[in-house]
């Protein structure tokens, strides 16, 4: 519930200050009805209300889902962007590339209104995710 209502008065304070996009970082398993974190006061049932809230603000939004976060160095493996329905259990993405892509998202006027997944790959670092963002979903 404090995501929520954190999350909805954050965009309320925003739009009012001006503001003309928020990134949301929350997890690529926002739509997993029956993971058991539902069971613990309901948290992606909330994430995704937060996320919903959002994106009928009037502001614009990137909702980004990363994968696992760890503290592996960044920059050594490539990042990848995919539709949150293609999220696979069990990715990892370092803090480190997530706050690349988190950073690129509030600038990049092709990341507006979208909602997507993040992780790294299996390659060797590359700046070629940033052209994935205007083909990720908007939702």
């Amino acid at each position: 519930m404090v995501d929520y209502h954190g999350n909805r008065n954050i965009a309320i304070a925003a739009r009012a200050a001006g503001a003309k996009r928020i990134v949301l970082i929350t997890t690529s398993i926002v739509d997993y009805e029956g993971h058991f974190l539902n069971s613990i006061g309901q948290m992606l049932y909330y994430k995704h209300r937060a996320e919903q809230f959002l994106m009928t603000s009037g502001l614009e939004y990137v909702v980004v889902g990363p994968a696992g976060i760890d503290r592996a160095e960044g920059g050594r493996a490539s990042i990848e962007l995919r539709a949150r329905a293609h999220y696979q259990m069990g990715q990892r993405i370092t803090s480190a590339d997530l706050a690349s892509v988190v950073i690129a998202a509030a600038a990049l006027p092709e990341a507006a209104n979208r909602v997507f997944s993040v992780a790294n790959g299996a390659g060797p670092a590359a700046s070629h995710w940033q052209t994935q963002l205007a083909s990720m979903p908007a939702q």
